[in-house]
């Protein structure tokens, strides 16, 4: 099953890429309706990804300390790799600072792509004006720059045997210009998407989804070993993805539904909490009934935990934001 279309179902790194496509994408459409002051971009960018994310990283080290057992028998090395450090006080003070080089994946193996998300949304604002001011073919120059500086780079420090995920913060800009590219230039693709036959949207689909599973279908014809390469191609099955979300009116009324907008809701608390409360289930109940009975329990959970995240520490988290925002920008007119 690995190596066929039904690995999307559970394609974790390319739902990543997804994931830095579409930021680029929603954050950047505010920069085309009005001027965007900074500060105030960056007060409401930090309430919203922080404020949630230190309260899941509380809760990772205490469920770390709680409810770790030991090795497990007969799970896989990225199981039993997880909540084997102790936690140090250097360690705990990194994880608060976020940004910064450290072994985000000690209590919550999910975090480092925050990590990207948050250093490329202090920087984005820099993106956007290059976003706005040049025509997509020199913006995608850039992403290729970017991707081009993280090999040579990343070359370097495996000659000097020196990393740091730096490197891949700049390869990962691309995926947000592809979002903000996509956004700017949204009615001119839409316009030419709806105007093509059924077939041929179909076709686009089809073959969105090999392009976007590279790594696990086309790779065993097409093999490579740049992980640079596999996220372009995997790009490109996201764009077709979301470009196809917007043109299709069936889709967009499936995504617009009740039950996959309350998913959309919580979707930020269920990437903050789902590893953390999945593995702390499995600790807890896999000697006793094994793996089996431990899916649904962790997925039931996860859409509680999620829903209680939402309500009471992302709504007011971003609520604070927006005040804090508003009146920064009322002392700076008056």
């Amino acid at each position: 099953m690995k190596y066929t279309p039904l690995h999307i179902f559970w394609a974790g790194h390319e739902a990543v890429i997804f994931f830095f496509i579409l930021s680029g994408f929603v954050l950047s459409l505010q920069f085309f309706n009005k001027k965007v002051d900074y500060r105030s971009f960056f007060v409401k960018r930090v309430c919203r990804i922080y404020l949630p994310y230190i309260t899941c990283v509380i809760i990772a080290i205490i469920a770390s300390q709680i409810f770790y057992t030991g090795y497990k028998q007969g799970l896989s090395a990225w199981f039993n790799s997880v909540w084997t450090v102790k936690p140090s006080w250097g360690l705990v003070a990194q994880h608060f600072l976020l940004i910064t080089y450290f072994d985000n994946k000690a209590f919550d193996p999910v975090l480092w792509s925050l990590v990207h998300e948050m250093r490329i949304s202090i920087m984005f604002p820099l993106i956007m004006l290059c976003i706005l001011k040049f025509n997509w073919k020199i913006n995608i120059g850039f992403a290729v720059l970017a991707t081009g500086i993280c090999m040579v780079l990343t070359f370097i420090g495996n000659r000097l045997q020196y990393y740091t995920d730096y490197f891949v913060t700049i390869h990962y800009i691309a995926m947000f210009i592809f979002g903000a590219l996509l956004a700017k230039h949204r009615k001119e693709i839409l316009a030419w998407y709806t105007s093509k036959s059924k077939p041929l949207k179909i076709g686009l689909i089809l073959t969105g989804v090999p392009l976007y599973l590279f790594p696990w279908l086309l790779k065993i014809v097409l093999t490579t070993k740049l992980w640079f390469v596999e996220e372009w191609v995997i790009s490109l099955g996201v764009a077709i993805f979301i470009i196809s979300a917007l043109g299709s009116q069936k889709v967009s009324l499936f995504l617009l539904s009740r039950s996959v907008h309350f998913l959309g809701q919580i979707s930020y608390s269920m990437y903050l909490l789902h590893a953390v409360i999945l593995i702390s289930v499995t600790q807890i109940l896999y000697k006793s009934v094994g793996l089996l009975p431990i899916w649904p329990i962790a997925m039931v959970s996860t859409l509680f935990f999620s829903w209680l995240s939402y309500k009471y520490i992302e709504i007011p988290s971003i609520n604070i934001g927006k005040l804090l925002a508003d009146r920064m920008l009322k002392v700076k007119q008056d």
